[in-house]
């Protein structure tokens, strides 16, 4: 595809969007969007980054690099979506999509995306969660190679970072989403040594 040099074109599209969310429907805006993204991603990618310089004048161009990569993955097929790496990932705040709200604290399975992750919402919404709205829910098996992470994790946050033992298992258990009863099986206790 050839990158779409007239700006002033890219500007009035952008400018039409942002009236036309104050004047259209949201589901007849919301599939216009859908065909013009499927039809020419590249040019939608472009008017998107317009869409957020008119938003936040100061957002930087990594800013409005995620923007379109967000925009992207929400228009990557289901089928493709299943062939991606998934996680659970627990929202930090509400999240609002087209079919109503994903509550703070909820668990969702999310599609691995370099804008954070696509959450599939309903049959026809996705939904993009960046990466300061969610963290992972990872879910360990105990695995030799897991074991030795931990325990190297832990060395060097007592040895590196100065942690006290509570602290350093603390922080190894929130790295790598693992429990108590998993870290005590492993060795480490949570009680400090008198």
């Amino acid at each position: 595809m050839m990158r779409h040099t007239d700006h002033d074109a890219i500007s009035a599209e952008a400018l039409s969007l942002r009236a036309a969310v104050r004047t259209v429907e949201p589901i007849e805006l919301y599939d216009r969007l859908a065909h013009d993204c499927a039809a020419d991603p590249e040019r939608m990618a472009q008017v998107m980054m317009a869409l957020a310089i008119m938003v936040d004048p100061a957002a930087t161009p990594d800013q409005l690099a995620e923007l379109a990569q967000g925009a992207a993955a929400c228009l990557t097929p289901v089928d493709e979506l299943a062939d991606m790496e998934m996680v659970d990932v627990q929202l930090l705040c509400d999240l609002h999509s087209q079919v109503g709200v994903l509550p703070k604290g909820s668990q969702q399975r999310g599609a691995i995306v370099d804008a954070g992750w696509v959450i599939r919402v309903s049959e026809s919404c996705r939904v993009v969660v960046p990466r300061n709205a969610a963290r992972i829910q990872r879910k360990h098996h105990a695995t030799v190679a897991t074991k030795v992470a931990v325990q190297q994790e832990y060395q060097h946050a007592c040895a590196e970072l100065s942690m006290s033992h509570s602290a350093a298992v603390r922080w190894v258990m929130d790295r790598f989403g693992l429990d108590e009863r998993t870290m005590h099986r492993w060795g480490f206790s949570m009680e400090v040594a008198a």
